[in-house]
């Protein structure tokens, strides 16, 4: 692992320790959210809120401003409230994950060891997040877009939708 990704991590971890929003930051969430959308992001970890508002912020200076792209991106990682993990727990999931890729496809949480875990809700998050998205108002392309945010493509017609997937996509992993 190169000394710039060991330092990202360490950053990531430190971040997952001390993250939270303030409350004018939450404020602007509510904002942006319907009352359904941010009873789930409320759900989220302190960590996974801050993260979600950071790629906000991002997506609005890469010029998606429209309320289901804001929406979108605030609620990216709503999956993860399915199955919460601990700090030790996620940073286990980034060190297995790329190892154990294609190994947790097809694994359960509940039947796997708890060193596994955090590698399977890694993956499967999007799509548990879709999945409580469509009990909300948000448009089906855009829940698709959750669903996918960690594949490289998504099969959409509306370009801008792309791009946005694109955009999203690219934040996230830096963040």
């Amino acid at each position: 692992m190169k000394n710039s990704r060991i330092l990202y991590r360490i950053s990531q971890f430190y971040k997952a320790l001390f993250s939270r929003l303030n409350k004018t930051q939450l404020l602007q969430v509510r904002q942006i959210l319907d009352s359904d959308q941010f009873i789930l992001f409320r759900k989220l970890q302190n960590s996974e809120k801050a993260h979600a508002f950071q790629v906000m912020q991002d997506v609005q200076a890469n010029g998606f401003s429209e309320s289901y792209y804001l929406k979108a991106t605030l609620l990216h990682d709503v999956g993860k409230i399915v199955y919460s993990m601990n700090v030790w727990e996620r940073s286990l999931a980034v060190i297995f994950r790329f190892t154990l890729k294609k190994v947790h496809k097809n694994m359960q949480v509940e039947n796997e060891k708890w060193w596994m875990r955090g590698s399977i809700v890694a993956e499967k998050h999007p799509e548990w997040g879709a999945e409580l998205l469509l009990k909300t108002d948000l448009p089906s392309e855009i829940i698709e877009i959750v669903k996918s945010h960690h594949l490289p493509n998504v099969d959409l017609e509306n370009k801008r939708h792309i791009e946005f997937h694109k955009i999203l996509q690219t934040i996230d992993e830096k963040k």
